[in-house]
């Protein structure tokens, strides 16, 4: 058996499938190839197949991964070529080779972010001055319930640029087993404050890349 490393993008219409959506449908997908994957044993044989980590419905993303298992190892160069024929719109394998690094080893993400408002102006004024707080509280919900937290150090970087009709906010964030922050957490925070006035209509949310410690893009 040989590992495998599936990279695909998710876009469009396909952001808000579930994850739960999202494996049934690689799953489905990986039968139709007729490759040589590698099922479970027993009375119930599946197909292996782990995804790195889940996406918050209605995140884009160009990074998203799982890996799976192949009887043959020559099969990886045909992986692509017949799995983007069985994906709907929305979906689109990018990649895919051996696993270098473990799933364990992801330590933080790049976003970048899409704010939409009436008066984009001021909301890049506020924004950027709610951005300038320390220390920058926010209430955030866990499995031991609502805690405010500091996230001013869980900033890696950031920038932020004014658009005709937008804001966009590229910043880089923790993504790993410890430790996860998501970008729309933040903005959550700061339509709650009672200290700016700009409403933001909507948000677009587009995942760019996942790092391992350092620089290092998760492969």
């Amino acid at each position: 058996m040989f590992d495998v490393r599936v990279f695909y993008k998710k876009t469009g219409m396909a952001k808000y499938a579930s994850h739960l959506d999202i494996s049934r449908l690689f799953a489905r997908a990986l039968r139709r190839t007729k490759l040589g994957v590698w099922y479970s044993q027993g009375y119930n044989p599946h197909i292996y197949i782990s995804f790195c980590q889940p996406l918050p419905l209605g995140y884009e993303s160009f990074c998203e991964s799982f890996d799976f298992l192949l009887l043959n190892q020559n099969d990886i160069r045909y992986v692509a070529q017949r799995l983007n024929p069985c994906l709907p719109e929305g979906l689109w394998v990018t990649e895919v080779a051996a696993p270098v690094h473990k799933v364990s080893d992801i330590a933080k993400a790049s976003y970048n972010v899409k704010m939409y408002s009436d008066s984009p102006l001021q909301l890049h004024s506020e924004f950027g001055q709610y951005l300038e707080r320390d220390p920058l509280v926010v209430v955030k919900k866990t499995k031991r319930g609502i805690s405010n937290i500091d996230i001013s150090p869980l900033i890696y970087s950031r920038n932020l640029s004014l658009l005709d009709d937008s804001v966009v906010f590229d910043v880089t964030l923790p993504a790993g087993l410890k430790q996860n922050l998501n970008p729309s957490l933040i903005v959550d925070n700061f339509s709650k404050d009672d200290h700016h006035h700009t409403q933001i209509s909507h948000i677009k949310v587009q995942k760019k890349a996942m790092y391992c410690d350092g620089e290092e893009i998760f492969k």
